[in-house]
Parts: structure tokens; C-alpha cells; sequence
């Protein structure tokens, strides 16, 4: 598990050197950022990599593709692994496998091309399946659907790197959830229906949410 660890803390300080580089080809040379095709700024196609849940104990990818030149469509799988966990509590996760895969539909409503700037609207459904285990020995298995509506922003750092923030609303419906108490101990036994759904932020939670992310990507 470190060794996948160490390969997203990689990827993300890759994502970030990138970051930070371009920045200094701004403050040097801003006349060379939108150098060329004034119509294709964005691109027909874009891959990045969403930072949030990286929190989470999650890697995701998400890939857009242009249909016309305001609309977009958008799949984002993401795979979850347990990792080094900080603290011992037993209402931590000992172990969590797990996915989730995302269409969307994105719609840009304003657009500076001059600047590379664009406003956009984004909104879709969300399938994710967990198999969770906490320090009890409490195992559970859920199934969930989400729909999801966000605002957010795209801007072009220097060609073809970029950033996206959203921020939006989101509502998950458990489909199905199985609890195994079979290796816990009697005195948790109780607490075990909402180890894994104590707040909108757990694994297992089920109801409103808000939607908040950082993407760092390239155009292409």
C-alpha cells in the first residue's frame, strides 16, 4: 500500500512542478500563452487529475470530450484503496476497496478566449461501490447512485495546462448496503449500523452533499 502511496504523492507533485512552471512562463512571457488558432484554445479533449479525492483515499482520472463548441461530455472513473492510516481509533477503516464512475454533461456558458477563461455548467449521475472493513472487524459492502448540478471554472494556465474549481449539490441514494457482524465483538455490535455513514464525508453516507474540487489537467 505505501508503494501506491508513493506513486500518487509522485503523480500529484508532477501535476504540481507543471503547475508552478508555467507560472513562471506567464510572468515572463503572457503574449505567448494564447499564441495561435484563436478558435481551439480549449481543445476538442481534456484528462485530469481531480485532487479531491486524493483526501479520500482515492485516485481518479476524468476525461472530456468536446461535442460542439459549448457542450461537453465527461467521464470520471475513480478507484479507492486503503492506505496508511493516521490514527487507530476503531471507528477508523482498517480496509476499503472500492469505485466510482461518473457521466456528466458540461455546458460552457461564457467563454474569454483572449484570456483562456471559460464559466461552465455541469450535471450527471454517479454510480459507487465500497467493501469496507473498520478496526471492529465490522465488514460492509453498499452500493450507491448520485446526481450531481455544479458551477465551476476552467482557466488555461499556459497551453495545454489548466485548472477547473467547481462547487455544487449532490444527493446519494444508497441502492443496497450488507453488513458482516460475524467477526465483531458484541459490545460494538451496536454501533456498527452507522460506522460508515456518520457525515456526508464517510463512505456509506446517504442524502444532500455539497460538491467542492480542484482539477489540474491538460488540453489536447
Amino acid at each position: 500500500m505505501k508503494n501506491k502511496l508513493h506513486v500518487y504523492i509522485f503523480l500529484f507533485l508532477l501535476f504540481l512542478l507543471g503547475f508552478v512552471a508555467s507560472n513562471s512562463v506567464i510572468a515572463q512571457r503572457p503574449e505567448r500563452i494564447f499564441h495561435g488558432n484563436s478558435g481551439n484554445k480549449f481543445g476538442s479533449n481534456s484528462l485530469s487529475l481531480p485532487i479531491y479525492p486524493l483526501i479520500y483515499n482515492g485516485f481518479g482520472i476524468e476525461y472530456d470530450r468536446k461535442i460542439t463548441k459549448q457542450h461537453w461530455l465527461k467521464f470520471s472513473p475513480t478507484y479507492y484503496t486503503s492506505f496508511n492510516y493516521a490514527t487507530m481509533r476503531k471507528t477508523d477503516i482498517r480496509s476499503l476497496q472500492g469505485f466510482s464512475v461518473g457521466l456528466h454533461h458540461k455546458y460552457n456558458y461564457y467563454t474569454i478566449e483572449r484570456v483562456g477563461f471559460q464559466l461552465f455548467l455541469q450535471w450527471g449521475v454517479n454510480y459507487s461501490q465500497f467493501n469496507i472493513q473498520d478496526y471492529n472487524k465490522v465488514e460492509c459492502s453498499m452500493n450507491k447512485f448520485g446526481l450531481d448540478i455544479m458551477l465551476g471554472f476552467r482557466q488555461i494556465i499556459a497551453r495545454p495546462l489548466y485548472f477547473d474549481f467547481f462547487i455544487g449539490y449532490g444527493n446519494r441514494w444508497i441502492l443496497s448496503s450488507k453488513h458482516d457482524l460475524s467477526a465483531a465483538d458484541a459490545s460494538v455490535s451496536a454501533l456498527t449500523t452507522n460506522t460508515f455513514a456518520k457525515n456526508m464525508f464517510d463512505y456509506g453516507y446517504g442524502g444532500s452533499l455539497l460538491l467542492i474540487g480542484i482539477n489540474i489537467g491538460f488540453l489536447f
